[in-house]
């Protein structure tokens, strides 16, 4: 993590400082109305298909549905655009500590070190194999360690894989298991007895499903297009010559946060349901059997 140059020592890694952040955070706000008000549209076009649709999850409506639909559609049109521009970021590297990847570090506002509220990511937990895996699409603001720390639980227990139409069968859970996964909001009672709550999709179940949350609208894109090249030169403009290698992973992992403030925007029109304060926000979360599928 630490590089010798000269008589002195620097980093070998970006420091993302919190005035560069907040300088850059500002270029997501002229696109929010824009880029909400295309989803809004979008899943009102979207959700009639999706009533017809026979994966278990399908009754959830767009308000639940919505948080899977749009990073899926943002990251997947970011990456296509800087693969376009020539800013894919390669392979993660090996590190000195048996790790991969860059490390990303921010300079929080104060002695606390938290990490951004507008952060977001996928989380994936697999079989041996890579095999019928559990995806979280979480929001630093509301992300969850409860549904992080069981998703393995899940796939341990072979709940999702078991599960007919939702139904988790009598006698596959521990009273202990069972517990921690109601307070995690990954599974909830019913009259049909305890039941998943979160989509359950087949490969081909979510191949028609994605082919729902493409982003193909030229406005959204162009607008998309030009935050990337705004990112990109900003980093470039702040970031030490020797450390070029690692600025298009960075320029990624800060784009993505653009799903965060949409995600806000449609949740403040009553397009996405609002996150509670007594259970996990669990709406990101969907698995799919078979084959690990990119996202």
């Amino acid at each position: 993590a630490i590089d010798q140059i000269g008589n002195k020592y620097a980093t070998n890694f970006i420091i993302l400082r919190l005035s560069d952040k907040e300088n850059m955070e500002k270029m997501f706000a002229p696109l929010l109305k824009d880029i909400a008000e295309y989803f809004e549209q979008l899943f009102v076009e979207i959700s009639k298909k999706i009533e017809f649709m026979d994966f278990y999850g399908h009754q959830f409506g767009m308000p639940r549905l919505g948080y899977i639909v749009l990073p899926y559609a943002i990251r997947k049109k970011i990456g296509n655009i800087k693969s376009e521009l020539g800013l894919t970021g390669g392979p993660y590297p090996p590190r000195k500590d048996g790790g991969y990847g860059w490390f990303i570090v921010e300079e929080s506002k104060d002695e606390q070190d938290l990490s951004g509220e507008y952060r977001s990511g996928c989380n994936i937990t697999y079989e041996e194999g890579k095999r019928n895996c559990l995806y979280y699409y979480w929001m630093e603001k509301y992300f969850s360690k409860k549904i992080n720390h069981n998703m393995q639980r899940l796939i341990d227990r072979q709940l999702p894989q078991e599960c007919i139409n939702g139904v988790i069968p009598d006698g596959l859970l521990s009273e202990d298991d069972r517990l921690r996964l109601l307070q995690a909001n990954l599974i909830v009672k019913s009259k049909d007895g305890d039941m998943l709550h979160f989509p359950h999709f087949t490969q081909d179940q979510f191949a028609e499903f994605s082919q729902l949350m493409k982003l193909n609208d030229e406005k959204t894109e162009k607008l998309l297009v030009s935050l990337v090249h705004s990112i990109h030169k900003s980093f470039i403009d702040f970031v030490p010559k020797r450390l070029d290698s690692q600025i298009n992973q960075w320029v990624s992992s800060f784009v993505h946060s653009i799903t965060c403030y949409v995600a806000e925007e449609l949740i403040s029109r009553g397009v996405l349901e609002a996150p509670g304060d007594e259970k996990p926000l669990v709406n990101g979360v969907f698995y799919v059997e078979g084959k690990y599928i990119s996202l």
